[in-house]
């Protein structure tokens, strides 16, 4: 288990996470998501033991990180963006070295080792210099590094970054094998990652927690209040035109190439006509409109600019 009580960092003047409080169950797997900078990264540095908080309190499978930082450190396994590897050195030997660092036995090393290469898919590689692998490859090693020393939580971020799709499904697979026994948490920017993974999705920005629901509950999130709308004439941006109707609660563009809009009404709304007739007189042509249920992309979407049309309103 993880848990974090009202969480603070702070770098020289700039917070950059604020006010966090988050607690992550044995067996759960959580997709982490924000923008770039919004946090993420260093929410997981201080769950790992990294970097320390600035306030706050962090509990790892029931023991504080300050109290007990080496206990901490044992039980959690770390998958940076950048996995920590030696490119000169061979597979077997790379694991071994982190091995002993983890403290595992001499007496379980070896079979611990034979483990997470068969467990990560490395049998064919384990002879092999790590600077000569593919990134694939290269990064299946960075998750058997994390997983050595049997760790109870693992931490990845961005573990499918920059492979290929044949890559990324592998991996997923074998994220998946991470569920029931171990707590994880993992940061992407692929929101199918998280579908394909997570039981659970937290967004973060600007340092704080802004939404945390269970995965089938996004799709709970859209109500008789929810539509898309399919509007023509991109002379002006329409979001902004018909962000300024009274009736409109948020609004945002579901694709920055395509022609949808998400609408989401006030309370007050009971008819969706003079929303369309709204649109018309600020020259956006309605040319369909359907009720919605939002998928991940879109749930993240309407929370993010939910943040933003919110700071518009106080300015």
């Amino acid at each position: 288990m993880i848990e974090l009580e009202h969480v603070y960092k702070r770098f020289g003047e700039r917070f950059a996470v604020k006010d966090v409080t988050l607690k992550v169950p044995t067996g759960q797997v959580v997709g982490f998501l924000g923008p770039n900078g919004a946090g993420k990264s260093t929410t997981m540095k201080m769950i790992t033991g990294l970097i320390s908080p600035t306030e706050g309190q962090i509990r790892v499978c029931g023991r504080d990180i300050f109290d007990y930082p080496m206990e901490t450190k044992e039980v959690v396994g770390f998958l940076p963006e950048t996995p920590p590897l030696y490119l000169d050195m061979l597979v077997t030997d790379y694991l071994k070295f982190v091995g002993e660092i983890r403290g595992v036995s001499a007496k379980t090393l070896r079979s611990r080792v034979d483990h997470v290469i068969s467990h990560c898919q490395l049998d064919e590689v384990r002879h092999r210099l790590i600077g000569n692998l593919s990134k694939g490859y290269k990064q299946r090693v960075g998750i058997a590094q994390a997983l050595i020393h049997d760790p109870q939580v693992i931490v990845l971020d961005e573990p499918t970054i920059g492979l290929d799709p044949a890559q990324i499904l592998e991996i997923r697979q074998l994220m998946r094998s991470f569920s029931k026994v171990r707590t994880v948490i993992l940061s992407t920017h692929i929101m199918q990652e998280v579908t394909a993974v997570c039981d659970r999705v937290v967004i973060i920005n600007e340092g704080q927690i802004v939404a945390d629901r269970l995965l089938g509950q996004t799709q709970e999130h859209a109500d008789s209040k929810d539509f898309m709308l399919d509007v023509v004439n991109w002379d002006k941006d329409p979001v902004s035109l018909v962000k300024g109707l009274s009736m409109v609660t948020q609004v945002f563009r579901r694709d920055p190439a395509g022609t949808e809009l998400f609408v989401k009404l006030n309370g007050a709304m009971t008819d969706i006509y003079p929303l369309v007739e709204a649109c018309k007189e600020r020259g956006v042509i309605v040319r369909s409109v359907r009720p919605t249920s939002l998928n991940i992309e879109d749930f993240y979407l309407s929370v993010i600019s939910g943040q933003e049309h919110a700071k518009e309103m106080v300015q």
